[in-house]
């Protein structure tokens, strides 16, 4: 098992609301469907990625953020993680861009 990437789909507004990106009608289902990495929507460039790199599956969790606070903020919270994963394993990780 390989950690591949990590992602967020909101943050905090200045105005203390929470702003959820949305693609098309909107959801967390819809942004890992329909939301571009690798310069394509997902539902094309993952299958490619994992051919290319052999992967047969992916397994995928996500967190939800409840409390409208600085600490909770989708974005903090992606820092955060990003910082922990580079101190112990010395990058980034492989799909993250």
């Amino acid at each position: 098992n390989e950690l591949i990437d990590i992602g967020r789909s909101g943050e905090i507004n200045a105005d203390g609301t929470m702003h959820i990106r949305q693609t098309g009608m909107g959801g967390i289902k819809d942004r890992l469907v329909n939301g571009k990495q690798f310069g394509a929507p997902r539902h094309h460039s993952w299958p490619r990625k994992m051919r290319e790199e052999g992967i047969k599956s992916l397994k995928i969790e996500w967190y939800i953020t409840h409390n409208k606070s600085f600490a909770d903020c989708p974005k903090e919270v992606k820092n955060q993680l990003l910082t922990k994963y580079q101190q112990i394993m010395g990058n980034t990780p492989h799909w993250h861009s």
